[in-house]
């Protein structure tokens, strides 16, 4: 028996490695915790025209020691929506959004999409611990390793199949 696959499960990595988050001076933990001092760093991908929808099931924040908030934000094809549909505070403990169910699962359409932002604040004191502040970098830059910084959501979602998987074309969705 011949079997189609109509439906795929597929994963997104949206990464941005392009960082340089200042570093501010030693300050009173008061304003290491006042938002309106984090830097932001925020991308937007969007479901590109030749899929004909995405359905998410599961979301996976990620970033490091200088993260103070990660948000996920709905784009509707115009504009980015208010309110986060994820929030992570907790580099460490990275909350788990998962939407397996039929009527969880958000759907989104050509044109619409998903956007991230960061937010950091950096120190030379929580970047590495009992470092003289000389030895610290002015910009802390993006990278793989623990030392320095990313944004970067994993996502996964469920469509049609509709290209060659085994392409290497790089692409958002």
């Amino acid at each position: 028996d011949e079997v189609v696959i109509a439906q795929e499960v597929s994963n997104l990595n949206m990464e941005k490695w392009d960082l340089a988050i200042p570093r501010r001076e030693a300050s009173a933990p008061a304003i290491a915790c006042a938002p309106e001092e984090w830097h932001l760093e925020e991308q937007t991908c969007l479901i590109p025209d030749d899929i004909p929808y995405a359905e998410l099931i599961a979301l996976a924040p990620h970033f490091h020691a200088t993260g103070r908030r990660f948000e996920v934000r709905l784009y509707d094809g115009e504009r980015v929506l208010p309110d986060p549909i994820l929030t992570n505070d907790d580099w460490q403990h990275a909350q788990l959004m998962t939407l397996f169910g039929p009527d969880e699962a958000i759907r989104l359409e050509p044109g619409q999409g998903l956007n991230v932002r960061c937010y950091y604040y950096y120190e030379c004191e929580e970047y590495l611990d009992n470092t003289p502040a000389t030895t610290c970098p002015d910009i802390l830059r993006g990278g793989p390793d623990a030392a320095s910084e990313m944004c970067s959501l994993k996502t996964w979602y469920r469509g049609p199949v509709v290209r060659d998987v085994a392409s290497d074309e790089p692409r958002c969705f």
